[in-house]
């Protein structure tokens, strides 16, 4: 007799779990979810990226919102569908997008974030939306080099947070080069944890468990509203030689954009917690700074914080625990970007 068969119970033990398993996985496939909220792969010349050709159904670990999917092309960058076609059209206006989340905005639909609304007012346009979360002016200039130089846009729209100017101090100990003209990459890579994080990501089962986990992190960790105020409160007050090369990294997207005959416009994210109490935006540090640094050196500024501050209601313009823009913010955002760049009258 097999051993199998000797030990019936115990085998049928090991084995349902196994089933149960395929069970849930051919059942998520079938029905389309496989949950995801901004996954990202080391890059040895962006730093990080999202997976290429990838499509998920967003969630947050707080439970604030759910259920839009997310498109990634062959690029890794977000995309209105699958297999999205970009216009090539010589005619068009090309507007390329470069920011972090607030630019890629999962945390709406397409439909729904900036880039989208604009997208669908302006039929003579073809958007590119470039936006990667953590990505900041060091990366913008590696991206301008390839991705946006290839997209041959028209205009270029740089949005720009308050956590800009520590990612650059960091993304700088990777570069290739200190010198920020001559960066070329901005290396980092993959362990073995990265490179089976990537395999799992592939199951839909797997991508469950990790949504439970991080809602259990999330609750655990108990990140009130206040908290992410704390963090968005710590970020801005970064000390001022260190905001300089991130400064001098907005100069050079400015003479990059001048060498592809694209003209370049620039907006900086409003803060979250005068916002949400309805008194943005005249006593936000970083938006005064961002303002004068801008009419110093001539640049065409976006004035999103203006807008936020004429808004009846600021309190709907950010979500309570995701730090991005909700529905709300991200039309107002597109009417700023829309006026400054008189959209409308083309």
């Amino acid at each position: 007799m097999s051993w199998i068969k000797r030990h019936s119970k115990l085998t049928l033990i090991l084995i349902s779990p196994l089933f149960l398993v395929v069970l849930v996985e051919i059942s998520l496939r079938f029905a389309g979810i496989g949950y995801g909220n901004a996954p990202i792969e080391l890059d040895q010349r962006l730093h990080h990226l999202h997976p290429r050709n990838y499509e998920f159904v967003f969630y947050h670990p707080g439970g604030e919102h759910i259920g839009h999917k997310i498109f990634y092309d062959e690029l890794g960058y977000r995309v209105k569908s699958k297999n999205s076609v970009v216009r090539k059209d010589d005619t068009i206006r090309r507007i390329a997008f470069l920011g972090d989340g607030f630019t890629e905005a999962n945390s709406v639909s397409w439909a729904q974030s900036f880039i989208g609304i604009i997208e669908s007012k302006n039929s003579n346009l073809a958007v590119r939306n470039f936006g990667v979360a953590s990505y900041s002016p060091v990366i913008f200039l590696v991206q301008m080099n390839n991705e946006v130089k290839s997209f041959q846009p028209t205009d270029v729209v740089v949005q720009i947070f308050a956590n800009d100017f520590n990612n650059d101090k960091e993304y700088l100990k990777k570069a290739n080069s200190e010198t920020l003209s001559e960066i070329k990459t901005v290396s980092e890579r993959a362990n073995i944890r990265d490179k089976v994080t990537k395999i799992l990501r592939y199951s839909y089962f797997a991508r469950l468990v990790r949504k439970v986990q991080q809602q259990l992190i999330f609750l655990s960790l108990n990140k009130s509203n206040s908290s992410q105020h704390s963090l968005l409160n710590k970020v801005v007050l970064t000390k001022e030689n260190e905001k300089k090369q991130t400064y001098e990294a907005i100069l050079l997207l400015k003479d990059f954009a001048d060498k592809i005959n694209a003209r370049i416009f620039f907006f900086v994210v409003p803060n979250k917690q005068l916002t949400l109490q309805n008194q943005c935006c005249e006593s936000d540090t970083l938006a005064v700074e961002f303002y004068n640094f801008t009419k110093t050196h001539n640049l065409n500024l976006i004035d999103v914080p203006k807008a936020f501050s004429n808004y009846p209601d600021q309190s709907n313009l950010f979500f309570e625990r995701d730090v991005h823009f909700t529905a709300e913010g991200n039309l107002v955002t597109a009417e700023a970007i829309s006026n400054k760049l008189r959209l409308s009258e083309e």
